[in-house]
């Protein structure tokens, strides 16, 4: 249904010829633009003349697609991915998934949901900074709704939503695997979760700037936090490897459940009693990796196995699947890096001159 909608709404996109717009820089301005591409404008305000300026963007996709997820093996997957980015997410209809593009002078967009016609239904601008630790901060300036834009001055809840993620330079969004996001206890004991989908509101707790949902480049992937796990020893493709896991680590560690106005300290210790029912504890366990089979072992005893790929093209990055497929949300991935392991959310798939 997904790949039929996508055919349908491309061809809509080429039979209208409708309008894009592109968000005007710090004052906030859009202006009409009759290409493909968005034009991202510094110096404009709505309704003014501002020069324009040629930029080089660098595209992301969510990795959170039936595309990549579908697919055979991690390499398959993102050849995949990248390859419909590129033919379907075009530059007037990037919302079959989330993209966010980062300009080479500082400016970004998110291109955030699905709306009526050809437009996304909402579309974040603003600027950003990379750290020395690759950690990605925004500073949101405006919002477009349709054809209206919102400045993250404005004393409504938009602006004051872009007012608390710019304290803490968050993206909008929690993120968290797709096995993550299946709401059953024993989900812990079919694959090891090791970052978990919060069940507080989403909006309030990152837009009113009390939880950052950091993000991370490395490399042409943007990842987040994984909590728990650790390398034992050391990681070359098509090696055996090993890590260790705590599955309780991601209601002890994680910030937002520390945050007594989302959870409760019972709340918490629910959590951890389920997680410990699924797994036999909620101390340190095992996972081995060898052959592109995994088991995962807790005090000796199986928990749970599965089949895995690794990536030649970016190495330490590992898909996991189970042997119970239960759905087809019952996967998750992984990134090794030098500098610990990641979730990663999203991959660069093309650059856009501008």
């Amino acid at each position: 249904m997904r790949r039929k909608l996508i055919l349908i709404l491309c061809l809509c996109v080429g039979l209208t010829g409708c309008k894009n717009q592109a968000f005007g820089g710090d004052a906030g301005g859009w202006k009409e633009n009759t290409s493909e591409m968005t034009e991202y404008d510094p110096d404009g305000s709505s309704g003014s003349s501002g020069s324009s300026q040629e930029v080089t963007l660098t595209e992301y996709h969510r990795l959170n697609d039936d595309y990549f997820m579908d697919a055979a093996d991690v390499d398959e997957g993102i050849e995949v991915l990248r390859a419909n980015a590129n033919e379907f997410y075009t530059e007037t209809s990037p919302y079959f998934v989330k993209t966010l593009r980062l300009g080479d002078d500082g400016s970004f967009e998110l291109w955030e949901s699905l709306a009526d016609g050809n437009d996304p239904e909402s579309v974040y601008t603003g600027t950003y900074t990379v750290g020395a630790d690759g950690g990605v901060e925004f500073e949101y300036k405006s919002l477009r709704r349709g054809s209206t834009a919102v400045l993250a001055t404005a004393d409504d809840d938009d602006g004051k939503a872009m007012q608390g993620m710019n304290a803490t330079g968050s993206y909008p969004d929690f993120i968290s695997p797709p096995a993550a996001c299946v709401q059953k206890d024993d989900i812990y004991g079919e694959l090891p979760i090791m970052r978990r989908l919060p069940l507080t509101e989403r909006p309030y707790a990152i837009t009113s700037g009390r939880y950052d949902m950091q993000l991370y480049r490395k490399g042409t992937l943007l990842c987040t936090d994984l909590y728990g796990v650790e390398l034992k020893g050391s990681y070359e493709r098509g090696k055996d490897f090993t890590l260790s896991f705590t599955p309780s680590a991601i209601y002890t560690e994680d910030p937002l459940y520390k945050d007594g106005a989302f959870y409760s300290e019972d709340q918490v210790k629910e959590s951890l009693a389920k997680v410990k029912a699924a797994v036999g504890t909620d101390g340190e366990t095992e996972i081995s990796f060898s052959g592109g089979k995994w088991v995962w072992k807790a005090g000796g005893k199986v928990v749970s196995s599965g089949t895995y790929s690794d990536s030649d093209e970016l190495e330490g990055f590992v898909r996991m699947k189970p042997d119970k497929q239960g759905s087809s949300a019952m996967i998750t991935w992984f990134y090794i890096t030098d500098g610990g392991i990641y979730y990663p959310f999203m991959i660069e798939t093309k650059q856009v001159e501008k």
